[in-house]
Formats: C-alpha cells, sequence, structure tokens
C-alpha cells in the first residue's frame, strides 16, 4: 500500500500548494480516528524528521491480536507464518524510534 506516500508526500505537497503554512516539521501534525490512529502513529514513528507531533483518537496501537481483522494479513502476510513483520510494524513495538529524537 502507497497511503503513506499520498499522506506524506502527496496530501502535504497540496496543502502547502494551497495554504499559508510553514512547511517544517516543527509545524506539521498527523491524528486520525480509530485504526487510522495506528497509521498515524507508525508513519510519524517511523519519520520523526518529518512529523513534528503525532495524535492517535481511540486507535489500537497493537495490531498483533487482531490477525484476521482488517485486512491486516494482506498486508504483513498471516501472523503465524510472519511473525516478523507483526513485531516490526505495530506501534507499540516502535517507541523506541521516540527515544534517539
Amino acid at each position: 500500500m502507497k497511503y503513506g506516500i499520498y499522506i506524506s508526500k502527496e496530501l502535504v505537497s497540496k496543502i502547502y500548494a494551497s495554504y499559508n503554512t510553514r512547511a517544517t516539521n516543527n509545524n506539521r501534525a498527523i491524528s486520525v480516528l480509530s485504526m487510522g490512529g495506528h497509521r498515524a502513529l507508525y508513519l510519524a514513528f517511523r519519520h520523526t524528521d518529518f512529523w513534528g507531533v503525532a495524535g492517535s483518537m481511540s486507535g489500537g496501537i497493537d495490531i498483533r491480536p487482531f490477525p484476521l481483522r482488517w485486512d491486516i494479513s494482506e498486508r504483513l502476510g498471516p501472523y503465524a507464518e510472519n511473525p516478523g513483520n507483526w513485531e516490526n510494524n505495530t506501534v507499540i513495538n516502535l517507541v523506541h524510534l521516540l527515544m534517539a529524537v
């Protein structure tokens, strides 16, 4: 899925072209509701140089308990066969990336 590229590059570029904003990560935030909140945190944790602030409203922070929901296994592979993909892509396991910031 290229959703992260769309949000982080295409949509943000369109916003900068359309509105008077400051184009720095200190002035850039992402916040989403429900499972989109997991994705918002995922993008922010993985790209601390791009996102200055992130929020999740009622979003999950651990996708591992839900191997059969939201088509996650279509993207990461079945949990039983690809536990590493799940471990490396659940937000709860990415908190360490914030410690280096």
